[in-house]
């Protein structure tokens, strides 16, 4: 199973990311746009995971987690991958003001 540790996003970042989508949907026709429940901010991309570990995994994330309030993210940047041919995924990048993102990235990767 491919497992990455992500978080949700705020619903300001929600409205700016739509305000995105809605610019850029001309250009792209024939991009399939993922419902914006769906859309998250990963923090760490573990990969291929047994089954069995996803719960474990899952426990000692939540653990990291909590009592961590959300910090203040600014989008920055934006761009897709591959960067040849056809678009698979479009990504933004974003700033963590606080350091509070990098902080629980860094004690999620110590798990």
């Amino acid at each position: 199973m491919r497992v990455f540790l992500a978080v949700p996003l705020t619903q300001r970042l929600l409205r700016q990311l739509e305000q995105e989508k809605a610019r850029l949907q001309p250009e792209l026709p024939d991009v399939r746009w993922v419902r914006p429940g769906t859309l998250h901010l990963t923090l760490v991309f573990l990969g291929e995971v047994a089954e069995a570990d996803v719960q474990v995994l899952r426990s000692l994330a939540e653990s990291e987690c909590r009592g961590v309030a959300a910090g203040n993210i600014a989008i920055t940047g934006r761009g897709c991958f591959p960067e040849r041919g056809r678009v698979r995924v479009l990504w933004v990048g974003v700033e963590d003001v606080q350091g509070t993102l990098l902080a629980l990235r860094q004690a999620l990767l110590g798990c």
